[in-house]
């Protein structure tokens, strides 16, 4: 595991994979003292580890099978080089083509693998130019494509 490892759309964020069992990275982060709670319980059978004081959060299912993930500052690594956590809606608009808001997270350039979660008092917006400008997006997802439509 790695906290400035590059982010990669609905595959990896830290190194941990999209639909790989989470336990060599808990064995690893056991060992190296970064993981922060284990396990905590996040309904429909799932639960979150937080790994390096929260910077990574992973859900998995019983199994330990990985299926999504955020980041949070300090986490160090990059979406395509340039998008991180903590990036303002006007840098994050600069930086993108074209941006959606779907299901209470901003995605970018027509990526459905990664994105920006949008904070609870605007989940109902519909479109990026609701947002205040100056709004700090502090986590970033990944999981698999189209999350939203199909069943795990």
């Amino acid at each position: 595991m790695d906290i400035n490892a590059e982010i990669i759309s609905g595959e990896s964020i830290g190194g941990v994979r999209i639909g790989e069992c989470l336990l060599p990275a808990i064995e690893e982060a056991r060992a190296e003292g970064f993981l922060t709670l284990e396990a905590e319980p996040a309904g429909y059978g799932l639960s979150r580890y937080y790994f390096w004081d929260g910077a990574l959060v992973v859900v998995v299912d019983q199994g330990l099978i990985v299926k999504r993930m955020w980041c949070r500052k300090p986490y160090g690594g990059k979406y395509r080089g340039i998008f991180e956590p903590g990036m303002t809606v006007e840098d994050v608009v600069k930086a993108s083509r074209k941006q959606l808001i779907t299901a209470g997270v901003l995605l970018l350039d027509g990526d459905c693998g990664a994105g920006f979660d949008i904070p609870d008092e605007f989940g109902d917006y519909d479109y990026v130019e609701q947002l205040p400008q100056d709004l700090k997006l502090e986590e970033f997802h990944v999981a698999r494509p189209y999350w939203w439509r199909l069943p795990d």
